[in-house]
């Protein structure tokens, strides 16, 4: 039975991926680095898609030079544009909420699991009216090792008290299905910007078009 759905947030639960893609040559620029080819950036953009600071840290190096920017500052400086763009508004992925209204309904507990900070993922979460709907935030920050690690979503299960086995993680990241799948979860992906590879396709026991998918899925007793 089916007891838990961890949801990662950016580009699975609110369209902020193309957000945060704007974020880049600006953040760059401020930080003095003018220079990076469209191919080194879109790499760079990919590595780092739904990935903690270690590989976000690998993917500046490997594209930029060792220790030409920092992660950290890196991240500092992109959170906040970031938050800048969003006062643009964002919406909420089709299906999140009819999708989190169903699993309340069912006793099925849910938690988000993100590698953003944990105010980031409250006031988002805020922003599409979701924040009430969920009963756990986990930031990757809390952790000792960001996605693909499993940390997060083992951290979201204990606290949950939920076993992984038994439990959904849904993501649209190559990172977070492997972070899933690393940890003994069900991994369900719902792909955004990226597109499953094979190791995603070996890995997720689904793969699903958007939220309304997942939900009908487990409705009718195909997830877990």
């Amino acid at each position: 039975m089916l007891q838990a759905a961890i949801f990662d947030m950016d580009g699975l639960m609110i369209d902020t991926e193309p957000i945060w893609d704007r974020t880049w040559v600006p953040v760059l620029a401020d930080m003095g680095v003018t220079d990076v080819p469209h191919d080194s950036l879109q790499v760079m953009i990919d590595m780092s898609r739904g990935a903690g600071i270690d590989q976000m840290r690998r993917a500046l190096d490997g594209q930029l030079g060792v220790g030409r920017v920092s992660a950290e500052e890196f991240r500092r400086r992109q959170v906040a544009c970031f938050n800048r763009l969003c006062e643009e508004g964002v919406p909420a992925k089709p299906g999140l909420g009819e999708l989190l209204a169903f699993l309340r309904r069912e006793g099925i507990r849910s938690a988000v699991a993100s590698s953003s900070p944990r105010d980031m993922i409250d006031a988002q979460l805020r922003r599409v009216g979701a924040r009430d709907m969920v009963d756990l935030l986990v930031s990757a920050e809390e952790v000792e090792h960001g996605k693909p690690a499993p940390d997060v979503f083992l951290e979201a299960a204990r606290r949950l008290g939920t076993k992984p086995g038994r439990s959904l993680v849904l993501e649209d990241s190559l990172n977070g299905i492997e972070a899933g799948w690393r940890g003994g979860f069900l991994p369900v992906m719902v792909p955004d910007l990226i597109a499953p590879d094979d190791a995603a396709r070996e890995h997720a026991v689904a793969i699903c078009r958007d939220l309304n998918e997942v939900r009908d899925l487990i409705a009718a007793g195909r997830l877990g």
